[in-house]
């Protein structure tokens, strides 16, 4: 069997029992190895065409147990190859059932191992499963998508997305420009399957204008084109079908006519449950109970019961969310409703620590997955009255009593449940819920992980209430501790609020706390405010603080903390925070090279530091010294100077291994002829920015600070990036940047030395 054949023999009415029975034969009897790319697509294409089928007909959970014996067999055909197909396939089965967890861990295996045809498929059923899921960043996974590339139906798939989103977002000039530009690209495509979707989300769309004649006219088409009556057992598109039935009750509810509202919600419910799609049905319920609340309440709050059931199930934060917030139980910890909350959203928070730092097999994109589940638990909390945030602040003391009595772990579940709840409480704006977070902050005694989470909170938080609290706290410093005052410090050049710069410049005054100061000087660099610098400047005679002065007045565009710092080696000062070779060497020019040279050949932490700042200089005439280190008996010396070269050479060495010294010495003979005198070099190549937006994707977080940091420093811009939020927002600020240096380049030469924008040497 061909597959021209197979496409020649389906049949033409719709799916067929036989027909399915056929392809199963073929699949299981006939098919007994596969040693062809040819002969693997007619056996992708058949068990394609067989899982559609069996959807068509509500047969999902088959098609899913089906495809996945397709995929078992595949394994041992003699052609080592995976129907990668036959895995999409298998995800859009998946996503249906609900099961969106096991769906787009299927889609990342495509992304990552499967032909580049399928990733804009990949990207575009993810997007699928954030739109239904109610979650952030589904436009994102859209423009993925699209530069990954699809075909014309599938942008046709896309736009309509696209439109959903809108609408569900109640923005209505995107919903109806999109919805121009979806009629003219449906004309152009021509994709039949699609003409059912389209009509729903045009009628949607003439619903949000308010035009309720033509959206039941777009409806009415839908629930035409997508197949049978409600009392068939097959339809071209059963989700589209009783999509349609829910408009029309929820046009006729509007109208006034409950009776019929109740028996097409009925219908719509009834019929996602034959075609096996429990979200779909879930939500379907939720509206019938609506609409039974005040003429049978048992049989509402029987369908509300059940729709849980499918919520829960999914693991479907808006949902569970939507049905508790119908029964008013959310703000209850004896419910069970935050409770699950709270477990699910930690359970999220592990799985995004681990991608965040790029724990095997993870890498970093796959904290994409959970930070979208964790958005849409924000996003639930939020839509709560303020009863959630006293059961939210019960949770926290709880967890922080349990993490104080045991090792602090980022794992250890009362810090993943502290975690968690911070997060879920730092989407909620009311005043109460900043009160919350402000008070662990600034009186609980929060430290580590916690304390970081609790940071980065509220450092995102929408919440204005917040700002006005840490204003008054660095305003007003006698009215709390030092340590409290810090922390509002270092928040608000964390959210580099420029409100902030008058009190912030204030409390760097002799008065104030040590630690207060500190993070003032650090905060003021991050704000920006240009006019504060010769107040950060006068920082620098505090030894204590001289090397966050210095880095802010970097940040701020004065190089008077290199220069600080250059003459705090010339003098041997050891009574300094930081290590004066590191900032010399990151932030200095050429001309510092001798310097850095003499306290290298010193010892101590002098002559390590100086090491260091050689590497980061990355100037080849020293080289030489890094070498000769790599001779001191001091082990630190050698795994310094080891470091060093790798920052300059991008060459990797480990200095515990045997011939250690040789290896480098061997480098130095082929590449010191390729490394000019006099270039800047970073990790082997003439350094430029655009090798430190690189390192800003680094799976270190540290790394991803202090490469933003040095970039700022460097370019002069101060574009923001958030080195340690949601990997989506990390890729925003990153394609900011990219499209910055992309026009800058020319203006930067590289393997120069540069500060605020201007070439040093």
């Amino acid at each position: 069997m061909s597959e021209a054949v197979l496409v020649a023999l389906a049949p033409t009415g719709g799916p067929d029992e036989r027909w399915e029975q056929e392809l199963v034969r073929f699949l299981t009897e006939q098919v007994q190895d596969v040693t062809d790319p040819d002969s693997l697509d007619l056996v992708s294409a058949a068990a394609v065409a067989l899982g559609r089928s069996l959807v068509a007909r509500g047969r999902r959970t088959q098609a899913r147990g089906l495809l996945e014996d397709v995929l078992e067999r595949a394994k041992g055909y003699g052609l080592r190859q995976v129907p990668w197909a036959v895995v999409l396939e298998l995800a859009r089965v998946e996503a249906g059932l609900g099961r969106h967890d096991a769906a787009e861990a299927l889609l990342r295996k495509i992304r990552l191992l499967g032909p580049e045809a399928l990733h804009g498929p990949a990207w575009l059923r993810t997007a699928e499963i954030a739109t239904q899921r109610q979650e952030p960043w589904a436009e994102e996974a859209l423009s993925d998508a699209l530069a990954a590339g699809l075909d014309e139906p599938d942008k046709l798939a896309a736009a309509i997305l696209r439109i959903e989103r809108a609408v569900r977002q109640d923005r209505v000039d995107d919903a109806v420009r999109a919805a121009d530009g979806l009629t003219r690209l449906s004309r152009r495509v021509g994709a039949p399957e699609l003409d059912a979707a389209v009509a729903l989300v045009l009628g949607d769309v003439a619903r949000l204008r308010g035009d309720v004649d033509k959206a039941a006219a777009g409806y009415a088409r839908a629930r035409a084109l997508s197949g049978v009556a409600e009392g068939g057992s097959v339809a071209r598109d059963p989700e589209v079908l009783c999509r349609a039935l829910l408009r029309q009750a929820e046009l006729a509810w509007a109208a006034g006519d409950r009776e019929e509202a109740v028996r097409l919600a009925m219908a719509g419910a009834d019929g996602f449950r034959r075609w096996e799609l429990p979200v779909r049905e879930a939500w379907a319920l939720l509206r019938l109970a609506r609409y039974l609340a005040e003429s049978d309440p048992p049989r509402a709050q029987q369908a509300r019961g059940l729709a849980r059931e499918r919520f829960v199930e999914a693991d479907l934060a808006s949902g569970v969310a939507a049905t508790d917030s119908v029964q008013g139980d959310l703000g209850s910890l004896s419910s069970g409703a935050l409770s699950w909350h709270l477990e699910r959203a930690a359970a999220h928070a592990r799985a995004r620590h681990d991608a965040q730092r790029a724990r095997p097999p993870w890498d970093r994109s796959d904290a994409e997955r959970p930070e979208r589940r964790l958005g849409a638990h924000r996003l639930a909390i939020a839509a709560c009255g303020v009863g959630v945030v006293q059961a939210l602040a019960r949770e926290m003391e709880a967890c922080a009593r349990a993490a104080s009595v045991g090792r602090g772990r980022p794992t250890d579940p009362p810090v993943l449940r502290y975690v968690a709840a911070v997060d879920l409480l730092s989407g909620h704006r009311s005043y109460e819920a900043a009160r919350v977070l402000l008070d662990h902050l600034f009186t609980k005694g929060i430290d580590g992980v916690m304390l970081r989470a609790l940071q980065g909170a509220i450092a995102r938080s929408p919440n204005a209430a917040l700002v006005d609290g840490l204003l008054r706290c660095v305003e007003r410093p006698g009215d709390r501790p030092a340590a409290a005052v810090a922390a509002a410090a270092e928040l608000l050049g964390l959210r580099r609020e420029p409100v902030a710069t008058e009190p912030l410049e204030r409390l760097l005054g002799a008065a104030s706390p040590p630690a207060a100061r500190k993070a003032a000087v650090t905060a003021l660099g991050r704000i920006g405010d240009r006019s504060v610098v010769d107040s950060v400047a006068g920082a620098l005679d505090d030894p204590r603080m001289a090397e966050q002065a210095a880095l802010a007045l970097l940040m701020l565009g004065d190089r008077r903390g290199v220069d600080f710092h250059g003459r705090a080696m010339v003098d041997g000062r050891t009574d300094l925070s930081g290590s004066p070779g590191e900032i010399v060497g990151r932030y200095g020019g050429p001309d510092h090279l001798l310097l850095l040279v003499r306290a290298a050949e010193g010892d101590g932490e002098r002559a390590l530091g100086a090491l260091q700042g050689l590497g980061l200089l990355g100037d080849p005439r020293g080289v030489s010294t890094l070498l000769g280190a790599l001779h001191a008996r001091d082990r630190r010396m050698v795994e310094v100077a080891c470091g060093a070269l790798t920052i300059l050479s991008g060459r990797v060495d480990d200095p515990t291994e045997p011939g250690v010294r040789a290896r480098w010495n061997e480098w130095w003979a082929e590449s010191e002829a390729k490394l000019g005198a006099g270039v800047r070099h970073r990790h082997g190549r003439p350094f430029h920015c655009g090798l430190l937006i690189d390192a800003m994707e680094d799976a270190d977080p540290y790394v991803r600070r202090t490469a933003y940091d040095e970039l700022v420093i460097t370019s002069g811009e101060a574009m923001p990036f958030d080195a340690d939020g949601p990997w989506r927002v990390q890729q925003a600020h990153l394609a900011a940047w990219r499209r910055w240096w992309a026009g800058a380049a020319g203006s930067f030469p590289p393997g120069r030395w540069l500060l605020d924008g201007e070439v040093l040497a």
